[in-house]
């Protein structure tokens, strides 16, 4: 339970970041 309390934050970072830099790459036109 320990190990999942501490990735859960992690996961959820992760995915705020990477939904953040493709809206941004996609904003760009990078792509």
């Amino acid at each position: 339970a320990a190990a999942l309390i501490m990735f859960l934050p992690n996961l959820i970072i992760f995915i705020i970041l990477q939904s953040q830099v493709m809206s941004t790459m996609s904003h760009s036109g990078l792509k």
